[in-house]
């Protein structure tokens, strides 16, 4: 069994006598918890058994929730018409290049997938809206 030190046998250390100080007192921390834990565990144990009770029966236990959102799968939305290979992407992540390159060529409604159960396109993000608008020509003021 260890003693109680004084300050200054403490001071007499070296930093690395320390740091096994520190990690013996740790242990014997974690060691003593763990000995209280099956302590309680053998007490409720044995009111659980007076009673003729599982502990399940007393607390369930209980699932956390799913986050909102987990598990859900956003649709493809876009995809390339110059390069048929490349993986349509969803409106939800960011916008890929090669559609700010068919927005500035005007030809962004060719690639919108359609939508499998009414047949139409798919609506544009808003943010891909705001890019088309953007890049929309001008109107020229007319002249007198």
């Amino acid at each position: 069994m260890t003693t109680l030190m004084d300050v200054k046998t403490l001071k007499t250390l070296t930093a690395a006598q320390r740091d096994q100080l520190r990690k013996d007192l740790e242990a014997a921390e974690k060691e003593a918890h763990a000995g209280e834990v099956e302590k309680a565990r053998a007490e409720i144990d044995a009111v659980l058994e007076k009673y003729h009770v599982a502990l399940d029966e007393t607390h369930p236990s209980s699932k956390k929730a799913p986050k909102k959102g987990a598990g859900k799968t956003q649709k493809s939305i876009y995809f390339n018409p110059d390069d048929a290979g490349q993986k349509p992407t969803s409106g939800g992540r960011r916008r890929p290049a090669w559609l700010d390159e068919q927005i500035k060529k005007g030809n962004a409604d060719k690639c919108l997938l359609k939508d499998p159960a009414t047949g139409k396109p798919f609506k544009h993000t808003p943010g891909v809206l705001k890019a088309i608008q953007e890049n929309a020509p001008k109107a020229k003021p007319k002249a007198k």
